[in-house]
């Protein structure tokens, strides 16, 4: 009789033990996703800053939030009141330089629909994706990938037209050219396949 209580404690404890386990796997998974997706922005915004006309004309970059004031009385600032009026997703309305209005947003609140791929969020934005809606653990993994091939994409798409545009340059010969493009062929020949 004791051999199987012992049977049965040592069953529970691996069934304890694998459960611990799968739970700091998943949970180590959302991180090395979150920091993946850091990454690839702070490769972007590396890249984009060599070249501020672009980044200022094409690139929407996220403003520092400042620090939150300590809320006074409710009578002591009569003549400030907070702003309801909320942005629309997509409007029609252009911008000043002639551009569709975007949000500053890269996913919706859910996180199902890609809203501006041209918004770089800042590195708080990037920390709390996805932090503020219930979901499962597998389908928030999901979200997470689906983001970092996303931006992966947009981070390698940078860097080839950026090396494309240097192929023209006159330092590199006809061959030096032939190798590049054709390595740059390869790695987006990569992501389709």
């Amino acid at each position: 009789m004791q051999y199987q209580q012992a049977r049965e404690a040592e069953k529970l404890k691996r069934l304890l033990l694998n459960d611990f386990i799968d739970r700091v796997h998943q949970r180590n998974t959302l991180i090395l996703l979150r920091l993946q997706i850091i990454q690839s922005y702070l490769s972007i915004t590396d890249i984009i800053h060599h070249f501020p006309l672009t980044s200022k004309t094409h690139f929407m970059w996220a403003k520092p939030t400042p620090l939150p004031l300590p809320i006074m009385g409710a009578g002591s600032l009569p003549d400030q009141q907070e702003s309801t009026t909320s942005t629309p997703i997509l409007t029609n309305a252009l911008t000043s330089n002639g551009y569709q209005y975007r949000p500053k947003m890269i996913v919706n609140d859910e996180g199902t629909d890609l809203v501006n791929l041209w918004y770089i969020p800042s590195f708080f934005e990037q920390l709390s994706i996805f932090k503020n809606v219930k979901l499962d653990i597998n389908e928030l993994e999901k979200r997470l990938r689906n983001l970092l091939r996303i931006v992966s994409s947009l981070n390698d798409l940078i860097h080839i037209v950026i090396a494309y545009a240097q192929l023209n340059s006159a330092t590199t010969n006809a061959e030096q050219r032939c190798k590049i493009f054709i390595f740059f062929l390869k790695e987006i020949f990569r992501f389709f396949v």
